[in-house]
């Protein structure tokens, strides 16, 4: 039987990162020699072997010596705006010299847990090789999960194949209704605490992009409606609901659709409308909660993130909210809902500062995407940064790609 040939593309930051996070007390040895090994052994020869990273950061260098003994080689990347490092761009661009170059390599393995990799992915099967994926135990993409024709999760234990789990709809559903009970729950409440209850839950595993859109598959037996704060209230209802936040035929929707762009978002969100302002908060967030992956009441993080800043309360609100539902911040609350985000960390899924980003934006602007016709990359750069378009037009163009993914 043919040994199947193997070209192996490492996101060295996003797979080292997501293991020391998820990994405090570092029982997780990295061993670029162990993966080679693991592979050769389950799959076929590795006779492509490349790392992206930034290798002029010192906390990388640590592991070199091991990449050297493994073969692999480093392919230094240099950090742009927003500390991005750009390892999918050039990742990307070496899978497709690949397979010009070596069309006898007919597997690819993508070290990573990030899903922007999807279109690579679709791609590469497009062209009949297979793609299996490694990443972080705690820090995987569900979509990369799904996607990929096989994945390698490194755990407490090494590695071994991800073995997809087997969910009820009806055991879901009926947990649903159990947590909501007979008044209202935050949406992003009744995800976390469903999550709790069912830690294998993903909705990619019933075709859907996110929770909100799983919740819509569940109409009439649960409604969601606005609040002050612009965050849904979920409701269980074994009647067909008079108003429903999915309708089409949305009131609000039906008001707001018409306006220019700018007084839309004013109508439709809360968020800090100055760019420099918000940028700064963001990042100020972030730093501030990567810190041995600290927790904070949403009252003392906005007295430590806007410190000599001007953020309105409705804006501080709002922009809490986006990151919430944008995976980028997770909310636990133990007693009631009247101490709303009383507690917030970093998201595990969130490794850098370019994720928060990336994630803050998709959810600010998704209802938009949605409901208009005059959401583009340059339409949202021109609103949200309008001091330094040139600036800020690529993070824009990979939100309005990521939302064009999902829906």
């Amino acid at each position: 039987m043919e040994t199947k040939q193997i070209a192996m593309l490492m996101d060295f930051e996003n797979l080292v990162i997501g293991i020391e996070n998820n990994d405090p007390d570092q029982k997780r040895i990295f061993s670029a020699k162990g993966i080679i090994d693991y592979l050769q052994k389950e799959y076929g020869r590795v006779v492509f072997r490349k790392a992206f990273a930034d290798w002029s950061n010192t906390k990388f260098r640590k592991y070199t010596s091991d990449m050297v003994r493994a073969g692999i080689e480093m392919y230094h990347i240099v950090r742009g705006n927003y500390n991005k490092s750009y390892a999918e761009s050039h990742m990307v661009i070496q899978a497709m010299d690949c397979l010009i170059r070596n069309p006898s390599i007919d597997t690819f393995v993508l070290c990573t847990g990030d899903a922007d990799f999807l279109p690579l992915i679709s791609h590469l099967k497009s062209t009949g090789r297979t793609v299996i994926g490694l990443g972080t135990e705690g820090a995987v993409s569900g979509a990369l999960l799904s996607n990929c024709d096989d994945f390698i999760l490194y755990g407490n234990d090494g590695l071994h194949k991800n073995v997809a789990p087997q969910i009820d709809k009806g055991m879901v559903i009926r947990t649903i209704k159990a947590i909501i009970g007979n008044s209202g729950i935050y949406l992003t409440d009744l995800e976390n605490d469903l999550l709790e209850e069912i830690p294998d839950f993903s909705p990619d595993y019933f075709g859907c992009n996110d929770f909100e859109s799983f919740l819509e598959t569940l109409i009439p037996s649960v409604r969601l409606e606005s609040t002050a704060g612009n965050e849904p209230m979920v409701y269980w209802n074994l009647h067909q609901p008079t108003k429903s936040r999915f309708s089409k035929n949305d009131t609000n929707s039906i008001d707001t659709q018409n306006l220019p762009l700018a007084e839309y978002m004013k109508q439709t969100r809360w968020f800090i409308a100055d760019g420099p302002t918000r940028e700064n908060v963001l990042t100020n967030i972030y730093d501030i909660l990567s810190e041995n992956n600290r927790q904070m009441s949403s009252d003392a993080l906005r007295q430590d993130a806007c410190a000599g800043l001007d953020v309105e309360d409705k804006a501080w609100q709002g922009t809490i909210y986006s990151l919430v539902c944008g995976n980028c911040l997770w909310e636990k609350n133990d007693s009631d809902y009247s101490s709303h985000y009383a507690r917030l960390q970093l998201h595990k899924n969130i490794q850098t500062l370019d994720d928060f980003m990336l994630g803050y934006y998709t959810s600010l602007f998704h209802k938009a995407f949605l409901e208009r016709q005059d959401i583009n990359p340059q339409s949202m750069t021109e609103l949200m940064h309008p001091e330094d378009e040139d600036g800020h037009i690529q993070l824009f163009e990979t939100v309005f790609n990521c939302m064009s993914e999902r829906h």
